[in-house]
């Protein structure tokens, strides 16, 4: 692992959720690094649309995750600046000042700026920065329905990979593209929590979960428009026996309606990540529902690598990255509806010890460790 260094990480979350490769990457850098993490910037709109917001806005800007962890709350910028360039221009602004007090504050000369968020793209070269890390985790400009976003956001990407001294991408649809823009772009898939594959973390039972009648189909991850809701309407009305939970932050008013009103389906709502191997240990298949379209076809989820460092067999639609993992058993893919109702009773009938045993491997030798030990040796050619 790299060591000794200030990072700056402009993420597209905030940092309790949702929980994924960013979190999980900044984590164990700051093992041995200074690293500032900085949520994703809300606009006014976002405290008018969601009330709940103003309650996080009121807690502190900048706080101390541990010693070598610092978490950072932009102050709200203007709104559609992920639309328009004069706005995005103003934000960006807004919080390279804001960044810059900080790292006079704290001493971070000469950081890496690590983006995850391609409209942060204007902070590139503007803190005096020894290297600029893009890290592409989705095919942003294709997620959602404006052209006018989609067009922005693709010219913000090309300008952001090409400026990048690194350029580090999460699925191979997406490596394709971005290669063509920076010969320094390498793939780096989503992983498992090595925290996971400890089976003392887990021993406890969930209190929501113990009492379910099995058999148990799991979810893990935001409920937003990437879920299939024809798809989980058929599985829920074709076996009613089936109990389907769902962990995980509600983001979609179409998809809350779509679920609530089923007997077998169950919304626990969010969790700690470090709660969730207690529940995925608990279901009998793990499900991957998500629509197949353009955005998704860029998706490396993590639940993945959470599901299989637990052993569990996984059904999933056929998202493009999860294809070459069907032929070595790892995962089933389904091709319509009735397909993946096949999957999953195939799965829940001849299940083994044998399957079981080759995930944990997989799942072993795909660590967020392993990930990060590849990703600190591509930088420290980089910088040398």
């Amino acid at each position: 692992m790299i060591e000794g260094f200030n990072i700056i990480c402009i993420s597209t979350s905030a940092w309790e959720r949702p929980w994924g490769s960013r979190q999980q990457i900044m984590t164990r850098l700051a093992a041995k690094n200074r690293v500032l993490f900085v949520e994703f910037q809300l606009s006014f709109l976002h405290l008018l649309r969601y009330p709940y917001l103003f309650i996080r806005e009121l807690n502190r800007r900048l706080r101390r995750k541990d010693n070598n962890l610092i978490l950072y709350r932009p102050f709200p910028g203007l709104p559609f600046g992920n639309y328009n360039k004069g706005i995005n221009f103003i934000n960006s602004m807004m919080l390279s000042r804001q960044l810059k007090r900080i790292i006079k504050q704290y001493g971070f000369q000469r950081p890496i700026l690590w983006i995850f968020d391609p409209c942060a793209h204007l902070l590139a070269g503007s803190l005096g920065e020894q290297l600029c890390i893009y890290h592409c985790i989705d095919f942003f400009k294709k997620e959602k329905q404006s052209s006018s976003r989609n067009n922005f956001i693709s010219a913000a990407e090309d300008i952001l990979c090409r400026k990048a001294g690194l350029v580090f991408v999460s699925a191979e649809e997406i490596l394709k593209e971005k290669a063509r823009l920076n010969k320094n772009t390498y793939l780096m898939p989503s992983a498992a929590n090595e925290l996971f594959l400890d089976p003392a973390i887990y021993e406890k039972v969930p209190e929501e979960i113990k009492d379910i009648p099995r058999p148990i189909l799991g979810f893990v991850g935001t409920l937003d428009e990437r879920l299939d809701l024809g798809l989980l309407d058929f599985l829920s009305d074709k076996h009613p026996e089936w109990q389907i939970v769902f962990i995980g932050a509600l983001r979609s008013g179409i998809i809350a309606r779509g679920l609530k009103g089923k007997r077998n389906i169950r919304l626990f709502g969010w969790k700690d990540n470090a709660l969730l191997a207690g529940y995925i240990r608990n279901f009998d298949v793990c499900i991957i529902p998500y629509r197949i379209n353009d955005f998704t076809k860029g998706i490396s989820p993590v639940k993945l690598y959470d599901y299989l460092s637990l052993g569990k067999p996984v059904v999933s639609t056929g998202l493009t990255e999860l294809l070459p993992l069907e032929s070595s058993g790892l995962v089933s893919i389904a091709k319509d509806k009735d397909e993946f109702c096949a999957q999953v009773s195939n799965c829940l009938a001849s299940d083994n010890p044998d399957n079981r045993l080759k995930r944990l491997e997989f799942a072993r030798s795909n660590t967020w460790r392993k990930r990060i030990q590849d990703i600190s040796g591509i930088i420290a050619g980089r910088l040398s």
